[in-house]
């Protein structure tokens, strides 16, 4: 009979790979036993949790039942990577969701983890156009004015993506307009690399907002 707790070449357990594949029922059945348990917050070689395995592969129920049991939400993979990150990177609002809620008292943490190039879960949920989850995001505190390692705002990078709905939500959470990045570009600067009409939009919301 195989062991559950044994590991593969690359630092698997069975609950990673059953959080990979979307076998609620068998991760389910593991959490039943203390081994089950114990093996929740593990990691593979990677640095990658159940819970990071789950997000990863948009398994909204597994992370649902991991929560339950207590998974640490907090724990980043060797790249800093949190899971947070991972599910806005893939653009699950439920899951996003999910981890808002379970972990209320360590938001403001989960918010401010930053992977190597310093992106934080909002720029990434920004670079991917979500604004379900940007405003969820938002609305949970996030740091508007959080940059990555490029000195680039949240607001530079919609701003480059001429999208105006976001754009919006950001000048009313009072993003710093006047920021520059370590380019020393403006948010003006930044709009003349969009194309269309667009451009000319995102300029006049930029100048309107200065003028208030």
């Amino acid at each position: 009979m195989t062991d559950v707790k044994n590991t593969d070449t690359d630092g698997l357990k069975a609950i990673h790979i059953a959080c990979s594949k979307g076998y609620l029922e068998i991760v389910e059945l593991l959490l039943q036993y203390k081994y089950g348990k114990d093996m929740i917050n593990e990691c593979d070689i990677d640095g990658r949790t159940p819970l990071f395995i789950a997000c990863k592969n948009n398994q909204q129920h597994i992370v649902g039942i991991l929560l339950k049991n207590k998974a640490n939400v907090n724990q980043t993979n060797v790249k800093h990577i949190s899971p947070l990150y991972k599910a806005c990177q893939i653009g699950n609002q439920n899951i996003v969701g999910l981890l808002l809620d379970n972990f209320a008292q360590n938001i403001t943490q989960m918010l401010m983890q930053l992977i190597e190039k310093k992106e934080s879960a909002l720029y990434i949920a920004f670079i991917n156009e979500c604004f379900d989850i940007v405003k969820l995001l938002l609305d949970n505190h996030a740091d508007v004015n959080l940059c990555e390692e490029n000195g680039n705002s949240p607001l530079h990078a919609v701003c480059l993506k001429g999208n105006k709905q976001i754009v919006q939500l950001l000048l009313a959470k009072k993003s710093d307009i006047q920021k520059r990045n370590n380019a020393e570009k403006t948010l003006c600067d930044v709009v003349q690399n969009v194309q269309g009409k667009e451009k000319d939009t995102m300029i006049k919301m930029l100048n309107g907002y200065k003028d208030k």
